[in-house]
């Protein structure tokens, strides 16, 4: 498959990247993204709110999710209720996450707080996102206000168990590509260009193609995205529906010709009496 040779520039940094391409990444490096954890100090006379240091990963570590004990599979950390992101200080987000034993709260830039609403919800969906595959699929740009934003499905466990995930690149966000990894850029002996390594990549775009509704969506939108390892589904359903509007014709004249034969008839009966 023939990859795009040319760069671009992050909105967020001006940095060098090559942009998505259609295959498989991983949040792995993500663990050590630096962000903020808010705790809140009652013990002066004015409640005050202490900002300390943490990183994604250890930010999601506080909150339920599935890892293998003896080899078997456990549940620790908080249950995750409601997940909310909001506007904070200066370009600072705020992620607020709620559990039985009380309210969590986070800050950093935009990207950074977007990555762990992100990972948060894939495990509130038992899904650890560490191990998940995340396929691009769209991208859209704004030039009003300079953004690119970025689109994946997400499988584990041999299925699709979310439509769509986005990312944002935008001024001042901290946006960073260099957190997705791709098979090919951890394996000085890539199987990207395996044939069982594309075929595997055509399985799962050609399932999300034609068995989820973002997909299907992304196959009948006007404007025609590109549809990854797919190049016939767009043809494809327009041919058949070129052939249901064939067929609902024929049968339109079939219905005429049996209302004519029927009148000729009757006129028939009619002038022999």
């Amino acid at each position: 498959m023939t990859r795009k040779t040319s760069r671009k520039k992050t909105w967020s940094s001006g940095q060098e990247w090559d942009g998505f391409h259609p295959t498989a990444y991983s949040l792995s490096r993500a663990w050590e993204l630096p962000i903020e954890r808010l705790v809140k100090d009652s013990s002066g006379e004015v409640e005050a709110e202490i900002r300390t240091p943490t990183s994604i990963g250890e930010a999601f570590k506080l909150f339920n999710w599935g890892r293998d004990e003896h080899d078997q599979p456990i549940q620790v950390g908080k249950p995750i209720g409601k997940i909310k992101s909001t506007f904070g200080r200066g370009r600072e987000y705020v992620l607020t996450v709620e559990s039985p034993s009380g309210q969590e709260r986070f800050c950093g830039s935009g990207f950074s707080v977007e990555l762990l609403e992100a990972l948060l919800r894939l495990g509130k969906a038992s899904v650890n996102p560490f191990e998940a595959s995340l396929f691009f699929y769209d991208s859209d740009s704004s030039t009003h206000d300079p953004a690119d934003k970025y689109d994946f499905f997400v499988v584990r466990d041999d299925r699709i168990v979310q439509e769509a995930v986005r990312f944002s690149d935008s001024r001042h966000s901290g946006f960073d590509p260099s957190i997705f990894s791709a098979p090919d850029e951890d394996d000085p002996f890539s199987i990207r260009e395996n044939a069982k390594f594309e075929a595997w990549l055509s399985y799962w775009y050609r399932k999300f193609y034609t068995e989820t509704r973002t997909g299907q969506l992304m196959v009948f939108r006007p404007d025609e995205p590109p549809l990854y390892f797919y190049p016939d589904g767009r043809w494809r359903w327009g041919s058949i529906s070129a052939v249901a509007r064939l067929e609902q014709k024929l049968r339109n004249v079939s219905y005429l010709l049996v209302a004519l034969v029927v009148i000729a008839l009757l006129s028939l009966i009619h002038w022999w009496h």
